[in-house]
Parts: C-alpha cells; structure tokens; sequence
C-alpha cells in the first residue's frame, strides 16, 4: 500500500484554499483564529455533489 504525501503547501494564501486527494481521501488541518465562531468547511469536485460541514471554534 503507497503511504500518502502531500504534495500541497500547509499553508496556503488567503483565497486560495485547495487540497488535492491521495486515493480519494484528504486530510485537513484547521487552525483558529483569535476570536470564536463557525468555520465552514465545503468540497467539491469534477462529477461529485457539493458537500459542507460547520465546525465551531471556541
């Protein structure tokens, strides 16, 4: 089995969020800002529905 590596920065500038799947999984680290809140997260993809999910941060 191919152990996963990312090829993508962690990283990235503001706007400019993506992450590209390694056999169709991706992993995602959020860091939060100073204050409080929701975070949302969405995906999408060639041929695949949209899909969202809210994270609260304390």
């Amino acid at each position: 089995m191919a152990t996963p590596v990312a090829t993508n920065p962690d990283k990235c500038p503001e706007g400019a969020w993506q992450r590209r799947l390694f056999n169709g999984k991706c992993q995602l680290i959020l860091q939060s800002a100073d204050s409080a809140g929701e975070i949302v997260l969405e995906a999408v993809g060639e041929g695949l529905k949209p899909a969202q999910v809210t994270v609260k941060a304390n």
